[in-house]
């Protein structure tokens, strides 16, 4: 399942000759100098995955717009029917949407992304996967039993690669990947803040949206229009005049989504 390439360091690097999803340019072992090697420690304790919360009615209706939009598209001819390569983060909303494809007019459907979750093996036994590449699996304690309990048929349908193949933007651009991210909050000059809650406080890195956003055919942030807090039922929004952090600039988003529209 894995496809382990190492890259060349330059000026004698090559170009990687990826132009579909199901493209091998490694191998399925990687190499070890037993000279360096002590000892294996064998394990079978499980992977210690964790579940997502129940989706949510706004993170359904954005994913409904995500599909009308991209039905759209395809009804302009501005993408193709089984569309591109689909990159999808981690969350509720990115959930969402993957649960909103397996029941979309969309067919022969590729995944080109860093995480695989839950909703994904839904979309497999749907049928309207055809094949994902991936860096990681995150899968819940139940999606890893049905993952292993089924790998004969998720085997011949998933690679793994390094994060390097994966995010680099030579095969982003090339395959057209259709990013789509959720960040903290968006501005209305079409900046995006993926990291700093108040421009202070981090909660998670940049992660992958940066290396696709920028790169991708379409790039899509789906957001809440406003976030509830313990002490703040009504929320704070997501959408400012103008972001307290710049992660991604407006050169490099194309749509903005929540459930307002």
């Amino acid at each position: 399942m894995h496809d382990v390439a190492c890259t060349i360091v330059p000026p004698n690097r090559k170009p990687f000759l990826i132009s579909r999803v199901d493209d091998r340019i490694g191998n399925n072992t990687a190499t070890v100098d037993f000279d360096k090697v002590i000892g294996i420690v064998e394990s079978n304790l499980p992977d210690n995955g964790r579940a997502f919360s129940e989706v949510d009615e706004d993170s359904k209706t954005i994913a409904k717009y995500i599909i009308d939009f991209l039905d759209n598209e395809v009804k302009q001819n501005r993408l193709p029917k089984n569309l591109l390569p689909l990159q999808s983060g981690v969350g509720n909303i990115a959930n969402a949407v993957t649960a909103g494809l397996a029941t979309s007019p969309f067919n022969n459907l590729t995944v080109w992304t860093e995480v695989l979750q839950d909703t994904m093996l839904d979309l497999y036994e749907s049928g309207k996967l055809d094949y994902a590449s991936a860096v990681s699996l995150s899968l819940s304690p139940k999606g890893f039993q049905r993952f292993y309990g089924n790998l004969d048929f998720y085997k011949n349908k998933c690679i793994l690669r390094p994060q390097a193949i994966a995010n680099h933007p030579e095969n982003i651009r090339r395959l057209g990947v259709i990013a789509m991210n959720t960040p903290v909050e968006v501005d209305i000059f079409g900046h995006a803040n993926s990291t700093l809650v108040g421009g202070t406080k981090m909660i998670n890195g940049l992660g992958g949206s940066g290396d696709f956003l920028r790169n991708a055919y379409l790039s899509i942030m789906h957001t809440p229009s406003a976030r509830s807090s313990k002490i703040d039922k009504t929320g704070i929004s997501c959408i400012v005049p103008m972001v307290s952090h710049v992660d991604h600039t407006e050169h490099d988003l194309d749509v903005i989504v929540t459930e307002q529209g």
